[in-house]
């Protein structure tokens, strides 16, 4: 019998891009790797503990983005290890030359050795660093190419109207077609022609979040609808028929060392961005895409010279069907009197309403909602409690998911399960944990609403609307910073003038 080779080892696992294909046919790369060199370490008498074992479930080029890595490097910069077992050599990497001249130095002055099931290298012998450099080289220019050829695919793929997406958009399922990849409509298709014509009509996107979440219609990943989101949709030409790629890209902004900051620009203007008509059957027309995004952004249009002359111009909407109420001049025995009017020729019951009943009903709702912003802003706490309580509800869920997901995976490597009922089994819990995966990233990115800095500004918007001396486009102005929308509803019996007027008044 061989004698122990003494001292402390450690055994990296890390999925590479072809491993992480072949999971996605049902083969769990990373526990036989384990297993292969499990049975090695047991050979060669390397001592390797359970707590020396590092397994990367990402396949991660670079070294922020690898947490087990930056583990294990913390150990061999200590010099716990002897050694370190790899499947190859470019698993410890091989994407930033930066990076894997920095690994091999550290090898090097901690006199840790690499050892691989074809040779053991100690990075202080002149040949073996020779050919450690080398390898990790040409893997680099193999990643390179790689990542060309796979971007060269993908980019095709999206000229020939293909979805190659991971998750699909809100509204869509994933399919195969004549082995090319697309989409098709779901039962949530409806709520997005819902909020294409909600845009359309006038609403914002908090006006509409707002609707949908009171209705009780469960965003994506089964959270609550945000702006940021409802945006995202009525930006996305894939509702019109349309698939893109390249619509960010990731720059490094600066980098001291091995950390980096990365920041995601739009780059609808680079020469590879692609938007070409797509194989999948549009959820809205163009027309309707156009009219959404037209009114995403509503501004008031006035000719040279003009000025506004109604405080609530772009912002007041009929509740009943969305058009605009606006605001008309008559003369009464010389005398002109305002008056908030509906869009002539609809067929709808609202009334209108004289411009002084409208403003101190305005008044009156910015009051309301003044009171609810103090109480908000003095229970701040409570509000980000409650998003630290969805977060750590999230992780656990995250977390049993996995669990069971790992379960799945053993029965498969222990053949009691063939590959149709693991794909079955397993599928279904990655799509739930993509989802709540992408709930909580929603919560990560949130930015917690300032109540204080609300309130402030919606006093001085009251202030400004009873203060006789202030303008109407100062007015507007200012209400144009606070508030998304303006529900007008003024219905009642046909032989009443006025009807029951009321506001319902969406802050921003």
């Amino acid at each position: 019998m061989d004698e122990p080779d003494l001292g402390v080892y450690a055994m990296y696992l890390r999925k590479s891009r072809a491993d992480a294909e072949k999971e996605r046919q049902g083969e769990d790369t990373l526990a036989k790797h384990e297993r292969e060199l499990s049975a090695f370490s047991a050979a060669r008498r390397y001592l390797v503990d359970e707590s020396d074992v590092y397994r990367e479930v990402v396949s991660g080029e670079s070294v922020a983005d690898r947490k087990e890595f930056q583990r294990l490097m913390q150990g061999v910069t200590q010099r716990r290890y002897k050694g370190v077992i790899v499947k190859a050599i470019d698993r410890l990497g091989r994407g930033d030359i930066m990076e894997y001249g920095w690994i091999l130095s550290t090898f090097q002055w901690t006199r840790t050795l690499i050892i691989t099931p074809d040779k053991v290298y100690n990075p202080n012998d002149q040949a073996d660093m020779q050919s450690l450099q080398l390898q990790m080289l040409i893997s680099n220019g193999e990643l390179k190419a790689a990542k060309a050829r796979l971007a060269a695919g993908r980019a095709q793929s999206v000229r020939d109207g293909q979805y190659i997406g991971t998750i699909p958009p809100y509204g869509y399922d994933r399919t195969v077609v004549d082995r090319m990849h697309t989409l098709k409509p779901n039962d949530r298709a409806p709520i997005v022609v819902v909020i294409f014509e909600l845009a359309a009509s006038g609403w914002g996107a908090s006006a509409i979040a707002n609707k949908l979440n009171r209705a009780g219609i469960p965003a994506f990943g089964g959270g609550l609808w945000i702006p940021s989101v409802i945006k995202r949709i009525l930006r996305n030409p894939v509702y019109k028929g349309y698939v893109r790629w390249r619509y960010y890209k990731t720059e490094v902004v600066s980098r001291d060392g091995l950390a980096y900051d990365k920041r995601r620009v739009l780059n609808i203007d680079g020469d590879d961005y692609i938007e070409v008509k797509g194989l999948h059957e549009p959820i809205v027309s163009d027309e309707l895409w156009e009219r959404a995004n037209a009114a995403l952004r509503p501004s008031v249009k006035l000719k040279g010279g003009q000025k506004i002359t109604n405080p609530l111009a772009g912002l007041m909407f009929c509740s009943r069907c969305g058009k605009a109420v606006g605001r008309h001049v008559t003369y009464y025995r010389g005398r002109p009197r305002a008056r908030y009017l509906h869009s002539r020729y609809q067929d709808c019951p609202a009334k209108s309403a004289s411009e002084e009943a409208v403003m101190d009903t305005l008044i009156s709702s910015l009051q309301s909602a003044a009171a609810d912003l103090e109480y908000l802003a003095e229970h701040r706490d409570e509000e980000a409690e409650r998003a630290a309580a969805e977060r750590e509800a999230l992780e656990r869920e995250i977390a049993a998911a996995s669990r069971r997901a790992d379960k799945i995976v053993e029965l498969y490597t222990a053949d009691l399960i063939g590959i149709d009922e693991f794909r079955a089994r397993r599928s279904p819990i990655d799509e739930q944990i993509a989802r709540m995966r992408k709930r909580a990233e929603e919560l990560d990115s949130a930015e917690p609403p300032d109540r204080a800095a609300q309130l402030v500004k919606v006093r001085e918007a009251i202030g400004l609307l009873s203060n006789e001396n202030i303008d109407a486009e100062e007015k507007n102005r200012m209400l144009r910073l606070i508030v998304e929308r303006i529900e007008y509803t003024n219905e009642g019996d046909k032989r009443r003038r006025t009807g029951n007027l009321h506001l319902d008044v969406h802050l921003r």
